[in-house]
């Protein structure tokens, strides 16, 4: 999906001391402790503006824009810019400690954001970095954000960004802050950054559709794993989209899955300044007011495809926030995801166009398995899935440049592929989108591990094909293959609980089946289960746990389960219904063909809890052959069941 435009030859970067006045407006935040930058209480701290020598950016910059062969669209360039805070800024007494202000100012640009070389802060210093018009706060950073690896920040709109750094009376700066680059941001500006006069622009295109619109609603875990990066790739900046996924532990590690295109040639010191967004959304389907959101900073390349899109299945697979648990209050959720290769009739891809709010599409026609950028036709071995969207209540949703990498999720809500690209735009709507299979990002891509989600997704060897997706709080959950299923025929649960690390016991309860009853400490799985008579029946679940408090609490997760009669055609218009232990009160059934036919039925009890019923035709007015749905309402029972005439 690349899009290109034309800049200007010369771009010119200078730094100053900072002369500011205006009103405070937090916006996005990365884990920091928020609060008002010193220097907005205390007047005597605002300095004149000192010049910093500048610093040309090279016309090349705006000549490898045009340049991608990708599906992406380059946003912004690093510039290498080597200050440090302390010795270039200026210094102020407060009554509360010391101040160190510095302005970063570069012609022209849209929006900044500043890499540090790493952090560490003292304990009760604070970091901010906001914008001139003081609209936008970021921080405060404090000696919990400290990292020995490089620490990029969101991007400030405009081109002037003010970092200033505090200090209290009681402790004496004992170490440097260095300024290691800063990103240019040239491309459009997302809806995302907070600013009055931004909200009447759109960086994606008008079709598409905010997550929280009402048809967005059966998604609202999904979308809580998907995130939009700002990445660097050969210092570019560029935006792609990818989501949070799990794995047969369901330990909540931090894996993220998106596009290998994304970022093809970015480095491990790329990686460490990659900036995941969380919660970027409309709070409303109208997209007038948005969440606030939260960032992590920096991953680690786990396993690529490493080819091209022709020859593999294009994927990528980091670690995030250094390999430790997300905090819960950015609401993450591990998407599940399903490598059998089966197509799904519908589903959704989730995914920040242009790097905007996040949008949802629509797929109600089936997916068509085929080669990357094959349009028509299809190949049954082909490495990824080709999708047609269609139109929903508030929109047509499509995929645009900033989508890539974007999970797409079958009927089940579980990832099946992940955006490579296509034709589709507001403007070509009924083009087509290709995703690579998470079937093939699975093992086909390399014997190696680092070319496969396999040994990362399942560490354990489990072997399972279908893993649904999980949230890090303390809640009970399980799952079966199937929720309605025929008479005495075994079914496995799964115990899906999140917070296995706090829970103690679980308690499983099976209303009618064989057997009733399963406990447990360690989590696993029950013993598969039948039952002996049809019916609706409840499963449940209760957890027994302790939180934060160390206090034990428990919750019930009840579900139900549908279990159908067992029915055989005897012949010549005859069937037998089996209910297994008792046949319930107030039975009707009614037989209709698939032309909407109904056919007179006469039935009767026979030995056991069974009823035999019959067209009423005569032996040589035999049913024919071919599809036709039973309608059985009763005081117990209410189904329609299709059977098959050979």
């Amino acid at each position: 999906m690349l899009k290109t435009s034309l800049r200007k030859n010369i771009l010119i970067l200078t730094v100053n001391l900072i002369l500011l006045i205006g009103l405070q407006n937090s916006v996005f935040s990365q884990i920091s402790e928020g609060g008002k930058p010193y220097s907005f209480l205390d007047k005597s701290s605002r300095k004149s503006l000192i010049d910093i020598p500048s610093i040309n950016i090279d016309k090349q910059i705006i000549n490898n824009i045009n340049k991608g062969t990708y599906p992406k669209e380059q946003v912004g360039k690093l510039i290498p810019f080597y200050k440090d805070l302390f010795s270039s800024g200026k210094w102020t007494n407060i009554p509360e400690g010391k101040i160190c202000q510095l302005q970063i100012y570069a012609s022209k640009a849209k929006a900044l954001n500043i890499i540090f070389k790493n952090l560490n802060l003292p304990e009760k210093a604070k970091l901010f970095i906001y914008n001139s018009e003081r609209t936008q706060i970021l921080g405060a950073y404090t000696s919990e954000n400290n990292t020995d690896k490089v620490f990029s920040t969101e991007l400030i709109v405009g081109e002037k960004a003010i970092i200033e750094y505090f200090e209290p009376n009681e402790i004496a700066t004992k170490t440097n802050l260095q300024i290691q680059e800063v990103n240019y941001y040239f491309g459009e500006l997302p809806n995302f950054l907070f600013n009055s006069a931004l909200k009447k622009n759109r960086a994606s295109g008008s079709c598409n559709v905010n997550v929280n619109c009402p048809e967005g609603e059966p998604w609202k875990l999904q979308k809580n794993g998907v995130t939009k990066i700002l990445l660097y790739d050969n210092a570019g900046a560029f935006w792609c989209s990818g989501s949070l996924i799990n794995n047969t532990l369901n330990d909540y590690h931090p894996y993220l899955l998106t596009a290998n295109h994304c970022g093809p040639s970015s480095t491990s010191s790329d990686y460490a300044k990659w900036i995941f967004y969380f919660s970027n959304e409309s709070v409303d389907c109208e997209g007038n007011n948005y969440s606030e959101g939260k960032t992590l900073n920096g991953s680690k390349l786990l396993a690529n495809s490493n080819n091209s899109e022709t020859t593999g299945s294009d994927f990528k697979l980091l670690e995030i926030n250094e390999g430790k648990v997300i905090p819960g209050e950015y609401s993450p959720y591990y998407n599940g995801w399903d490598r059998t290769g089966i197509g799904s009739l519908q589903g959704v891809c989730i995914h920040h166009p242009a790097g905007d709010i996040k949008k949802i599409s629509f797929y109600t026609t089936a997916l068509i398995s085929s080669n990357y950028d094959q349009y028509s036709g299809s190949n049954p071995n082909g490495k990824y899935w080709r999708t047609k969207w269609s139109p929903s209540k508030n929109g047509f949703g499509v995929t645009e440049g900033g989508s890539s990498g974007a999970p797409l999720f079958n009927a089940d809500g579980n990832i099946i592929g992940s955006l490579t690209g296509g034709n589709t735009g507001c403007e070509n709507q009924t083009g087509r989108d290709f995703f690579g299979k998470l079937s093939e990002h699975w093992a086909s891509n390399g014997n190696i591990k680092e070319r496969q989600l396999k040994p990362f997704l399942d560490p354990n060897n489990s072997g399972v094909t279908v893993l649904y997706g999980t949230e890090a709080s303390t809640n009970p959950n399980f799952y079966s293959n199937n929720n309605t299923i025929l008479l005495n025929q075994p079914i496995q649960f799964f115990n899906a609980s999140t917070g296995r690390g706090k829970i103690t016991e679980y308690f499983w309860t099976f209303q009618g089946g064989q057997p009733s009853q399963y406990y447990d400490k360690e989590g696993n799985d029950p013993p598969k289960i039948t039952y002996p008579s049809a019916g609706s029946f409840t499963v449940s679940l209760k957890i027994v746990y302790k939180d934060e408090k160390e206090e034990i609490q428990e919750k019930t997760l009840t579900k139900e389960i549908n279990v159908l009669p067992s029915i055989t055609y005897r012949g010549n218009g005859n069937f037998l219904l089996v209910f297994g232990n008792s046949i319930p009160e107030n039975l009707n059934l009614r037989l209709y063909s698939v032309n909407g036919k109904e056919a007179t039925l006469t039935y009767t009890r026979e030995s056991g809890n069974s009823i035999g019923f019959s067209t009423g035709l005569s032996a040589n007015e035999a049913i024919s052959s071919g599809v036709y749905l039973l309608k059985v309402t009763s005081n117990r029972d209410n189904f329609n069941q299709k059977l098959v005439v050979y």
